[in-house]
């Protein structure tokens, strides 16, 4: 997600991602773990979420939208992150 795109349509695709985002809907949210869309590889994981509980990143739009595999990006890290990538 967002390899080939420069630092523009980067940005906007961020601010898509966090308009879909139902991370603050998610058990494993912690309350003021701001920003969301945690899949994007510009936001990343949280500091402030250390526990793991229930994940709702497969009924996400954007899981869908971007053919995602991986979960758990709040503390894992993005797709890209998760499979190695920097």
């Amino acid at each position: 997600m967002g390899e080939d795109m420069n630092p523009e349509e980067m940005k906007e695709m961020e601010q898509k991602v966090i308009g879909m985002c139902i991370c603050l809907s998610c058990p494993t949210y912690v309350q003021g773990a701001d920003p969301i869309g945690y899949c994007f590889p510009t936001i990343g994981k949280n500091v402030k979420i250390v526990e793991e509980d229930q994940c709702i990143c497969l009924a996400c739009p954007v899981f869908a939208q971007q053919s995602l595999t991986k979960t758990f990006f709040c503390t894992r890290g993005s797709e890209k992150e998760q499979k190695g990538g920097a």
